[in-house]
């Protein structure tokens, strides 16, 4: 009698395994293979900075000096030379500044700046409304996110 017990009670815990596995998939929200196809969420450990690039074009000096001001108050000034970089490109906080495209400012991200370029007896002076986008360079929804903005700033010719 025990070994009749036992058969029928390994025949019932089966059949109850398999109940209990037929009613999980079929309830509403629970996906079984959401277990074998998502990849966990994986982030890197890059960093970003706010930052607005701003590219010149039209009758390029071989040098200019740039005046920034953001309708923050930030005021921001530097000179820029051909074919060198002001200041060092590894300066975190600094503006870069590439004769052959124009500058990239670190840490600046105003909703209106007023850019003014100054060279030999020549300024021209120009105000911007930038778009900025978020982007996030570790993954999506993975911090830090950081506001990347660009302009086109045209020189005219003196």
């Amino acid at each position: 009698m025990f070994q009749n017990w036992r058969k029928s009670y390994n025949f019932y815990t089966i059949i109850l395994g398999i109940c209990l596995s037929v009613i999980s998939c079929s309830l509403p929200g629970v996906n079984m293979n959401d277990s074998i196809t998502t990849k966990p969420k994986e982030c890197t450990l890059r960093g970003c900075v706010d930052s607005l690039s701003i590219n010149v074009d039209g009758n390029i000096p071989d040098e200019y000096s740039v005046y920034v001001v953001g309708s923050d108050g930030e005021k921001i000034g530097f000179q820029c030379h051909k074919g060198k970089d002001y200041p060092e490109p590894n300066s975190l906080f600094m503006p870069v500044c590439d004769p052959s495209w124009g500058f990239w400012l670190r840490n600046f991200s105003p909703d209106v700046v007023t850019i003014t370029i100054k060279w030999k007896d020549n300024t021209f002076t120009k105000t911007f409304e930038p778009k900025y986008v978020l982007e996030y360079p570790n993954g999506p929804d993975c911090p830090p996110g950081c506001k990347v903005g660009s302009i086109r700033f045209s020189i005219p010719n003196p």
